[in-house]
């Protein structure tokens, strides 16, 4: 591998994630039968991958906190209004979780938080979501930018009940955990 194209490649990902020390040891590696020779490169790839997997979790973590000081609503408030269990909420705020969570947990959360399309977008995209391209996802969006939150009532599953009607109405699966 070309030492310019190393070089491009850290100078994308210290903009893109910020500092990354362990890439700061990357040299020329010379490639041979699709595999990496120097074991100390790939220590480096694999010292960065999990520390973009803390860094996701820490910035899930801060931002659904933000939303709850934003929005002025209660974790219970919010996982019961997206259907999802207190588990699993709990598990991303505490940054206990690994991977992302999926495109449709996240538009649960989004109308638990009841949050307007500037935050949805933040939220998907701090998951490393870059666009709405689903029509499901349309559907939560299209809830949000008309802000239709309390429209169908005012308890707290009116609203992702609401939500779940379109979804049906478009023969799409609804959100929740009562669409497992």
């Amino acid at each position: 591998m070309k030492k310019e194209i190393l070089e491009e490649l850290k100078i994308f990902l210290n903009e893109r994630f910020g500092s990354l020390s362990s890439f700061d040891n990357l040299v020329e590696i010379p490639i041979e039968n699709n595999t990496c020779a120097n074991i100390d490169n790939q220590k480096a790839i694999e010292e960065y991958l999990k520390n973009r997997n803390r860094r996701f979790s820490i910035d899930l973590s801060k931002l659904m906190m933000s939303f709850e000081k934003k929005y002025n609503i209660t974790p219970s408030n919010v996982y019961k209004r997206a259907m999802i269990s207190r588990e699993s909420y709990w598990s991303l705020v505490n940054g206990k979780t690994k991977t992302a969570p999926n495109r449709r947990t996240l538009l649960a959360l989004t109308i638990g938080y009841r949050l307007n399309h500037e935050d949805m977008i933040k939220l998907f995209e701090v998951c490393g979501y870059t666009q709405i391209n689903q029509k499901d996802e349309g559907v939560v969006e299209f809830f949000v930018i008309n802000n239709l939150y309390g429209t169908f009532g005012n308890s707290l599953l009116d609203d992702i009940m609401a939500v779940n009607e379109l979804l049906n109405a478009l023969n799409l699966n609804p959100l929740g955990s009562s669409s497992r």
